[in-house]
Formats: C-alpha cells, sequence, structure tokens
C-alpha cells in the first residue's frame, strides 16, 4: 500500500464491502467526508487493522471509530465504524474523531495534551477514538514501574472509568494488568 487510495481499496479487497466516502463524529451524527471507513464487528474490525498495521503508508491512519448504536440503521452494538483517515502520528485519531470531555468541557487538544503525559510516562498506542472514549494499549505492559500510580492517574482524568466503570481503582488495577488495554471515557 502506497497511499490513502491504496488503502480504501485495500480496505474494500479485505472486508468485500465497499468504503464509505466518510467517517462519523458528534456520536454518529455527523460525517466528515476527509476520510473513509467501513463498518464491521469489533473482532472483524481488530483484526483487519492488525493486519493492515505494518503496511500502512506514512500519513495514514487506521482505527476503531463511533461504535454500537450510535451507528444507526439497525446497527449492532457489537459493530464498530474502521476509519481510514489522514494524519501525522497517533493524536490525530482524536482530531479526527473530534474526542471532548463532555463533563468538563475539554476540547480534543487538551485531551491529547493530557494523553501525551501517560505516553512520555508509560507509552500508549491509541485503538480507539470516538466523541466521547478513547481506547489505549499500554506498550510497557506487563512491565509497570508503578501500577498503583497509574491507576490514581486514570481515575483523575477519567473518574467515570470507576464510578460508571469498574467500580473502583483496585478493580481498574486488575484489568490493566490483565490486558494492557483500558477504554477513557467521558459522559
Amino acid at each position: 500500500m502506497r497511499n490513502f487510495q491504496d488503502v480504501c481499496e485495500w480496505v474494500k479487497r479485505e472486508t468485500g464491502q465497499a468504503v464509505r466516502p466518510y467517517s462519523t463524529y458528534d456520536f454518529g451524527r455527523s460525517k466528515d467526508c476527509s476520510h473513509r471507513s467501513v463498518i464491521l464487528s469489533q473482532t472483524n474490525a481488530a483484526q483487519l487493522i492488525q493486519k493492515a498495521m505494518p503496511s500502512l503508508p506514512e500519513g495514514v491512519l487506521m482505527f476503531t471509530g463511533t461504535s454500537g448504536t450510535r451507528l444507526g440503521d439497525g446497527r449492532r452494538e457489537e459493530d464498530v465504524e474502521v476509519v481510514i483517515g489522514c494524519g501525522k502520528d497517533q493524536w490525530d485519531k482524536l482530531r479526527i474523531a473530534r474526542t471532548i470531555d463532555c463533563n468538563r468541557d475539554w476540547t480534543t487538544e487538551e485531551i491529547i495534551t493530557r494523553l501525551k503525559r501517560f505516553d512520555e510516562k508509560y507509552g500508549i498506542s491509541i485503538f480507539h477514538a470516538e466523541t466521547d472514549d478513547v481506547g489505549i494499549e499500554f506498550l510497557c505492559w506487563p512491565q509497570f514501574d508503578d501500577l498503583d500510580q497509574l491507576c490514581q492517574e486514570i481515575y483523575e482524568f477519567c473518574p467515570d472509568i470507576v464510578h460508571q466503570g469498574w467500580g473502583s481503582v483496585k478493580d481498574l488495577k486488575e484489568v490493566i494488568e490483565a490486558t494492557g488495554l483500558i477504554h477513557l471515557w467521558w459522559d
């Protein structure tokens, strides 16, 4: 794959689906025609992205975006948009998705600034970005110097992960220890 168009053609061949001439944002309500997408199950999306990553040309990003029933048209909860976009680094995934913190009125750039701190300390890779949700993989997993500190920082950055999700920082720690992955969300 040499360019954006090659990636779109590859996705069409791999999935057997026409590539949509847009990606979505704002909970799936708005379209951005400068990017492309397909809808797959979460499992198939993860497999497609994993297969594509080693061959993606510089300047082309691929990640999961708007998910579940937000996709409309009777989509299932396990469906997800695979976004094919142009960008120079992983932070552009959040810009494409227009990720925000609805609770504290943080902009996309404010969230990026905070995530860059995690990246500097722990090394992260963003695999999912949508309006109020970011999926990150910790690159140093399972070798955390101070997992308790990391979990406390995550909680302070995204309290919903405990209040609406795992129930406690201890439970959050167990999830990160087991998987090295976490979804942050603000709603």
